[in-house]
């Protein structure tokens, strides 16, 4: 079974049904049970943040909040929230000189699970990772 890392982007593109072809469908494959995908506290906490500051995403008026957004994800949203701990410093450490912390740390969540790839359209993330965003 693929496993993935999400990002910030693709959590909120796929709220607002927003993924570009490849994306959207390694989203439907984990909504069957044939992909697993891992999203990473800080970027579930940006995502939040994003969904309540914004009136729109990608041209998409947004109607959620943030307490619906957390009770989605624990209840029917195909991701699996996963916390950083500290497995993820030893990961994380060589990619702080060249990344943002937040970019650091999805990268480093997408090293310590060993995923297939991080689901980003972030092109500095992918300087540093297998990214998928087609």
């Amino acid at each position: 079974m693929s496993r993935y890392t999400v990002d910030a982007v693709a959590f909120i593109r796929y709220l607002v049904d927003s993924l570009p072809p490849t994306v959207d469908e390694i989203f439907r494959q984990a909504e069957s049970g044939d992909a697993t995908l891992y999203l990473p506290t800080i970027a579930a906490i940006e995502s939040v943040y994003r969904i309540q500051k914004r009136e729109e995403i990608a041209g998409v008026p947004v109607e959620a909040d943030a307490t619906a957004i957390v009770d989605r994800l624990e209840t029917d949203l195909p991701l699996t929230v996963v916390d950083h701990d500290s497995d993820e410093l030893s990961v994380l450490a060589p990619h702080v000189p060249h990344l943002s912390i937040h970019d650091a740390m999805i990268v480093a969540s997408h090293d310590r699970l060993d995923t297939d790839a991080i689901l980003s359209s972030d092109s500095v993330i992918a300087d540093h990772a297998t990214v998928r965003w087609e």
